[in-house]
């Protein structure tokens, strides 16, 4: 009786959930962050791969549109430049630090490949926070933080390959319309992603 009630239910979860329009998914990805000007009288510039990651929910409304909502994070980087001063000694070594986050929706566009693969046009909008840090180790107070919240468009590119009926793997290309207060050139990020169908 047990083992028939555990097959019944088993039978009844997956008619519930098999075959839905919506998944789940989360991935990781570099990110290329730069600048190159004159930030708070320190001349500095960098250009810096980060480490980062999102997870994401997403809606199908039919085989070629979809939309998605998520989290992601941008990782940080770090640039050491030269505090330009007004008497002696002229100059002082600086760091600045800038981390970065945002939440976005976007819209989907799916051209079919082939029944295992498609390549999907991404565009939607941003809403993102950044912290920028300026750190002078010659200074009396050695550490400035910085927060700013930013929003722009977001475009994408990326390729999805089904592995099984409920599991698919997504690399992703995207470009973000985002300065944080001109602490950085609008990023890039090339991510890979990992979705479970429902």
């Amino acid at each position: 009786m047990r083992g028939i009630l555990l097959v019944v239910l088993s039978l009844c979860a997956t008619t519930s959930f098999a075959d839905t329009p919506w998944y789940l998914g989360a991935g990781v990805g570099v990110t290329k962050l730069s600048q190159d000007q004159n930030l708070a009288n320190v001349d500095h510039s960098y250009s810096d791969n980060s480490n980062g990651f999102q997870v994401f929910a997403g809606y199908e409304i039919d085989s070629r549109w979809g939309v998605e909502g998520g989290y992601i994070d941008f990782g940080d980087t770090e640039s050491s430049g030269t505090r330009t001063l007004a008497g002696p000694p002229f100059s002082q070594p600086d760091k600045i630090k800038f981390k970065a986050d945002g939440w976005y929706i976007n819209g989907q566009y799916h051209l079919p490949i082939s029944n295992y693969g498609s390549l999907d046009f991404l565009g939607g909008w941003i809403l993102g926070d950044g912290k920028t840090t300026n750190w002078n180790p010659s200074a009396i107070c050695c550490s400035v933080s910085d927060n700013n919240s930013e929003s722009g468009l977001m475009l994408g590119l990326a390729f999805t390959i089904k592995l099984t009926n409920t599991v698919y793997v997504r690399g992703t290309g995207t470009y973000y319309g985002l300065d944080y207060d001109n602490n950085i050139d609008n990023p890039y990020r090339l991510g890979l992603d990992l979705i479970y169908d429902f």
